[in-house]
């Protein structure tokens, strides 16, 4: 018999079945100016890179000190994401890199040292130093 016997036929009613609808991916999208422009207004960790390149970064405890949250408005918790590498010698950009994901974590702001925080040397290790200092001398 012939293969043409066994074909279904399709009757006026029949549908393919729907594909469910993918639901769309977020976009990446680059990193705005202003965020990169407040990385390297604010950067306080430098990795030298060498040949005069640098790579800038903002810290998470230098963003939350500064308040730079609402300064920057929306989209502010991508900044401590971003790295840009710098060339000191051409003074222009080389690359802005974008590590976006959990954003800034947050984090106290630096403690500063108190001045009654101080450092008392015990008796003993007045004794051992004065000896020492002795035994070099001599």
């Amino acid at each position: 018999m012939a293969l043409t016997a066994y074909r279904f036929r399709r009757t006026s009613n029949f549908r393919p079945k729907a594909k469910p609808k993918a639901t769309p991916k977020a976009r990446w999208t680059p990193p705005p100016a202003y965020l990169i422009s407040a990385v390297l207004e604010h950067a306080d960790l430098r990795d030298d890179m060498g040949g005069g390149k640098v790579m800038m970064r903002l810290s998470p405890a230098l963003f939350a000190s500064l308040g730079l949250a609402s300064e920057l408005g929306e989209g502010s918790e991508r900044v401590c994401d971003i790295a840009v590498i710098y060339d000191e010698r051409e003074d222009e950009i080389i690359r802005v890199l974008d590590g976006s994901g959990a954003g800034p974590r947050l984090v106290a702001p630096p403690v500063l040292p108190d001045e009654r925080d101080t450092f008392v040397m015990t008796p003993e290790a007045e004794a051992y130093l004065a000896n020492h200092t002795l035994a070099e001398n001599d």
